[in-house]
């Protein structure tokens, strides 16, 4: 299963994803890990303004990354460490990963592959009506945050 350019992806599923497309980076299929995962923190944006204050010229290939706690493997070998950090993302359209209290409370399934690098998300396709929900869950979180006195 390939996924096409106006496809949305996503890197945490709520559901074992049925299909897991192969990586882009050259790894071997015994090295995909399927596993049920926490995210413990909200990703974060690896791309700033360099020291000047002028944006990056410089844009890695993943620019988010995020802290898991591996809870399960389903498929593939189990990492060494229970806590890992793992690096995702692309110029395609996907829901970046969970972001509000709620979406941070629950468990999530992710493909992944390790490499001399670290550890990598493998993109898995969701329909146009889950990235919508994603999204508008996200967006109404963060309208309910800027309303909140500052306590």
């Amino acid at each position: 299963m390939k996924a096409a350019a106006d496809d949305f992806l996503t890197y945490f599923l709520e559901e074992i994803p049925q299909e897991i497309p192969k990586p882009k980076a050259p790894s071997s299929e015994d090295q995909v890990v399927l596993a049920k995962v926490r995210v413990l923190n909200r990703p974060t944006y690896l791309v700033g303004p360099d020291q000047s204050g002028q944006p990056a010229r410089i844009v890695p290939r993943e620019p988010w990354s995020a802290w898991l706690q591996v809870l399960d493997v389903i498929r593939g070998k189990r990492p060494e460490l229970e806590r890992i950090n793992v690096k995702f993302g692309s110029d395609l359209s996907y829901a970046l990963g969970p972001s509000t209290p709620y979406q941070l409370e629950q468990d999530y399934f992710v493909a992944m592959y390790e490499d001399s690098s670290g550890y990598h998300l493998i993109g898995l396709p969701i329909s146009a009506a889950k990235y919508s929900e994603w999204q508008r869950v996200i967006t109404e979180s963060d309208l309910e945050r800027t309303r909140s006195p500052l306590k």
